[in-house]
């Protein structure tokens, strides 16, 4: 038993140090690479030193003579259940402008299509209008609530296309052509025959309503008026409800059917188009991309490919001497 411990302890310590030897190989191998690193740069340096001058001119020269790419946002009411048309038509564009179908694109924006890049659309959270507009919604949203936890819940709703307003982001090159594109491709987006119909079906039915509720409330001013005047006819000097006072109720109903009336103007306003522009907001700078100016990224990719050619031509010769060395065996 008291052999085996100092066999043991010897082959732990030879172990240390085959462990020690390889980290020790390990860091001189990385030495010796920066090493040749840092021969390559001072070798070449001249070289690389024209490489950034040539970058950061190059870079200057991209400033000056190319248009930057600028954000124009759209705040837009998609009617009639058309939430899914709008996503699918934004996502068919983008598919045409990444096919480069000019022929397409032409038919929308005419000679400007070059300058559209991207289209992006995405809902405007606002929850609790979404939800307190339909007294089914509230119910379903406070079971749903309940069953899961919070931020879970509240993660898979903002996903969902059921909110009112949504932003379209268009990115166009330079500022000259942004307004023209916005509204080409806002008539391409409301020239639907499907949606057009009914529009016009709801405009009828929605003036309707509209000359239905003014006459409820010419009748119910009518009957307020001669509920007042049989009140005074009788000489009363006390406010007196009973079944033939209906004066609360009529005056609770008018302002029933105001609110009703008040909510089918503000729709006839919305409703005016398939999708309703609410509005537009023209050439503004993308702050939420990370971007790299071209005078420091044409330099760096420069220089990166004079070094990836040098690497290559190390790569191929000691392939070389390795197919030579097979070769001789």
């Amino acid at each position: 038993m008291s052999e085996n411990i100092p066999t043991q302890q010897a082959s732990e310590e030879i172990d240390l140090g085959y462990l020690f030897k390889k980290i020790g190989d390990f860091f001189k191998k990385c030495l010796l690479v920066l090493f040749k690193i840092i021969t390559f740069f001072l070798k070449y340096k001249f070289i690389i030193l024209v490489l950034i001058v040539v970058g950061v001119v190059l870079g200057f020269y991209k400033d000056v003579t190319s248009e930057p790419i600028l954000n124009n946002e759209a705040i837009v009411i998609p009617n009639f259940g058309g939430v899914d048309y709008l996503y699918d038509k934004v996502n068919a564009l983008n598919a045409k402008i990444e096919a480069e179908d000019t022929l397409y694109l032409k038919t929308i924006m005419g000679g400007n299509y070059e300058k559209l890049k991207e289209i992006e659309v995405e809902h405007i959270d606002d929850l609790f209008n979404n939800v307190s507009s339909s007294g089914d919604r509230v119910e379903l949203f406070d079971i749903l609530s309940q069953s899961k936890e919070a931020d879970e819940f509240l993660n898979y709703y903002s996903i969902t296309k059921t909110y009112k307003h949504h932003r379209l982001t268009f990115q166009i090159e330079g500022k000259d052509d942004s307004i023209e594109i916005v509204e080409s491709i806002m008539e391409f987006l409301n020239n639907n025959s499907h949606y057009q119909e009914y529009l016009e079906i709801y405009k009828e039915h929605n003036k309707f309503l509209i000359d239905f509720n003014i006459e409820i409330l010419k009748q119910i001013d009518s009957l307020l008026a001669q509920q007042t005047k049989e009140l005074r006819s009788s000489n009363s000097q006390v406010f007196e409800i009973d079944e033939k006072n209906y004066i609360p109720q009529l005056i609770d109903r008018k302002q029933e059917i105001s609110r009703n009336l008040l909510a089918l103007k503000k729709n006839e306003v919305d409703y005016s188009k398939s999708i309703k522009v609410i509005k537009v907001d023209y050439n503004l700078l993308n702050t939420e991309k990370f971007k790299i100016s071209p005078k420091i990224l044409y330099p760096i990719l420069l220089v990166i490919t004079f070094c990836l050619i040098f690497l290559l031509k190390y790569i191929y010769y000691k392939m070389k001497l390795i197919a030579f060395e097979n070769k001789t065996a």
